[in-house]
């Protein structure tokens, strides 16, 4: 008999279930309440900046960092201004080196003598070695290969770049550019493989053209429950006689390799200004589907005039899926994660990489900064499952669940009470409340917690009679709906 057959089909008894509020899917009814986003907290000063001489003004990222669970540490491959990289390949019209750190808590972080690279005439530097390139460049997108049978694929990398030409390889042209032949520049969508993440070697074909899709994809990562890819692209859309319109689009695919054409994802609609635009975004599995963090660039800054364009109206909503194909912006399209007030040092540009999740703590890095080149990397943070939550409109409110399914015997809430109260009622399938499990039975929560048990006159686990066992059938069984009573508090998530 395995361990999961022991532990759970013997007992009955399974993993919770946790539902989070950010839509209404599981919801049925609500009265007095609403529904608000949770923004991360910001640390005040950016915790990577350019120290190095050969960081130059500023340093930023686009999707480079993960964590290795197994040397419990995150792991940061990022874009430092250093002109002389425009003296040695001007062709490819760039200003930035790679380079490398590492931290124990996404807040201090270490930048290592790797001994790769020579800059000045030495290797006590942190930067990568990799082909020369432009463009977002090889450490874009950072991940683990989760099929490294290969020691030398150790680490990916996918992102958009230009490079000198190769020969047979032919560039991309555009209307009013240089023909094929006169452009120095290969260019398009390269995967790129690393034993250590310092050494990099770019894959000979493109997996997507750049003629057909903009710079700025964003690798989600591999979804093990669908067995696939998840990246998102921003299909080329070209206005008449205007400039480009950017909006978000999503390929799911088993194989890197074969990527197929993306489908739209979220594009701008009637409720939205006109003028607005997505530009990128981050996201990270989440319990029951799929949050992303859109970078939406709103009509001011999409001013036609170059010169009148204002960096500062750049906020990342939020947005979710349950599948990862079809995605809604909840809570009223509010601003998630926005630039710092001016004369901050993160007060225009901001893009945000992949969330990650480590324990009961979700880190955000970013890049922000105060011009094009004097950028740095900032980190917000935010507790598990708070994305959204449920709050009163005035003082008090009430939610009611659809039915759903009791993998176990209690209900725990993910809540800040600790300025009201919290209390629940268990229904059956018809809105019936169980005896003994009523609202007047249950002991009001007041306090700030991630996984509270809720209880009732004292029992927080619910008996044989109520839910069943793997011998014995319960009454109402395993589908029991939830009324929760919500006094001056926040409902992020329940689970059961």
């Amino acid at each position: 008999m395995t361990d999961w057959q022991q532990e759970h089909v013997e007992t009955g008894s399974y993993p919770p279930v946790t539902y989070l509020l950010i839509d209404d899917a599981h919801i049925r009814h609500m009265e007095g309440v609403q529904r608000i986003l949770c923004k991360p907290q910001k640390h005040p000063e950016p915790v990577l900046k350019a120290e190095k001489p050969w960081e130059g003004e500023g340093v930023w990222m686009h999707n480079g960092w993960l964590y290795d669970h197994d040397e419990r540490v995150f792991k940061l491959w990022y874009h430092c201004h250093d002109p002389s990289f425009f003296a040695e390949y001007p062709d490819l019209g760039w200003n930035y080196r790679r380079a490398y750190a590492v931290s124990a808590d996404a807040q201090t972080w270490e930048k290592p003598d790797l001994g790769v690279v020579a800059w000045e005439g030495s290797t006590r530097n942190n930067l990568v070695a990799f082909p020369p390139a432009g463009g977002d460049g090889p450490n874009a997108n950072v991940f683990r290969n989760p099929c490294h049978g290969d020691s030398n694929c150790r680490y990916m990398s996918l992102s958009s770049e230009r490079h000198p030409r190769e020969p047979g390889e032919r560039a991309i042209t555009w209307p009013g550019g240089p023909d094929e032949q006169s452009n120095p520049n290969g260019r398009g969508f390269y995967l790129c493989d690393s034993p250590d993440g310092f050494t990099w070697t770019r894959r000979p074909r493109i997996i997507m053209s750049h003629a057909l899709c903009m710079d700025g994809p964003t690798v989600h990562g591999f979804d093990a429950d669908l067995n696939a890819w998840i990246v998102w692209w921003r299909p080329r859309i070209q206005l008449p006689r205007g400039p480009k319109f950017r909006t978000m689009g999503i390929s799911i695919a088993s194989d890197l390799e074969k990527m197929p054409y993306p489908q739209m994802a979220l594009v701008p609609d009637d409720g939205d200004a006109p003028g607005t635009e997505f530009d990128r975004c981050a996201s990270v599995k989440v319990s029951g589907g799929y949050v992303a963090l859109v970078r939406t660039l709103f009509p001011e800054y999409n001013n036609r005039d170059q010169e009148k364009r204002d960096f500062r109206h750049i906020h990342c909503q939020l947005a979710f899926s349950r599948d990862a194909r079809t995605w809604s912006r909840p809570a009223g399209r509010q601003s998630m994660l926005t630039v710092g007030e001016p004369g901050s040092w993160d007060e225009k540009l901001i893009t945000p990489a992949n969330p990650i999740q480590v324990g009961d703590d979700i880190y955000i890095l970013y890049q922000a900064g105060q011009g094009e080149t004097q950028r740095g990397i900032g980190l917000a943070t935010l507790k598990r499952d708070r994305w959204a939550a449920i709050e009163p409109v005035h003082i008090h409110g009430v939610l009611r669940t659809q039915p759903v399914c009791w993998a176990n015997r209690q209900l725990r809430i993910n809540a800040d009470a600790a300025g009201g109260s919290i209390r629940a009622e268990l229904q059956d399938v018809r809105g019936t409340p169980i005896a003994e499990f009523t609202m007047d039975d249950c002991d009001p929560f007041t306090g700030d917690s991630l996984d509270h048990p809720m209880s009732w006159g004292g029992k927080s686990q619910l008996s044989d009679d109520i839910v069943g066992s793997a011998y014995r059938e319960g009454t109402p069984g395993r589908v029991m709906s939830i009324r929760f009573d919500i006094d001056r508090a926040r409902l992020f998530s329940f689970s059961c």
